[in-house]
């Protein structure tokens, strides 16, 4: 398809020039709409991770957050946490590949956490589930693990899944990062 530019001076457009510039121009989704990737459900505005650290605690971000499209580096520590889960459990979401890699235009969302505490009787990244508020106010839950990594004795693979069952009284228990490897749960909606 080829683009006519053309110079157009504001003083010769008449309204009738006007009324079809803005009939033709791409609606803009509305303001806190998040339709920036399509990891998301269309209108999601904000996002929810139940957290289990003795309680479940929502920590919700608006779904067009500039944090959601940035990795932090590890090892991460608290000054650099998207949230804070029990003592030095950090954690770090983004918008990523099937694989956990930062995509700001990725499919998927990925949970990184780090919890060094390697002889917990309990381990670290737990999420008892992960939700797309809609502009609606319809909720709308993860409901698949694309990929998981735990680590240590205190990891319970089984219980990875656990994530997205949409169950606030069951969460993942992913481990310890002690080793240098960070803790990670990507999901899909």
């Amino acid at each position: 398809m080829k683009i006519a530019r053309v110079r157009l001076s504001f003083l010769s457009l008449t309204p009738a020039l006007v009324a079809v510039a803005c009939a033709h121009a791409p609606a803009a989704p509305a303001p806190g709409i998040a339709n920036l990737s399509p990891a998301l459900p269309a209108n999601t505005v904000a996002l929810h991770f139940h957290e289990v650290s003795g309680q479940v605690t929502d920590h919700t971000w608006p779904a067009d957050t500039p944090r959601l499209f940035e990795k932090m580096q590890p090892p991460l520590g608290s000054y650099d946490c998207d949230f804070v889960g029990e003592g030095d459990e950090c954690y770090d979401v983004f918008f990523s590949d099937e694989k956990g890699a930062l995509d700001p235009r990725g499919r998927y969302l990925t949970i990184e956490a780090s919890f060094l505490e390697s002889d917990a009787k309990e381990g670290g990244l737990n999420l008892a589930e992960i939700v797309a508020e809609l502009s609606t106010g319809e909720m709308v839950s993860a409901t698949k693990v694309i990929r998981a990594v735990g680590s240590g004795a205190n990891a319970q693979p089984a219980s990875f899944v656990l994530a997205v069952d949409g169950n606030l009284e069951t969460w993942s228990v992913l481990g310890t990062s002690a080793n240098g490897i960070p803790l990670s749960l990507t999901v899909g909606f």
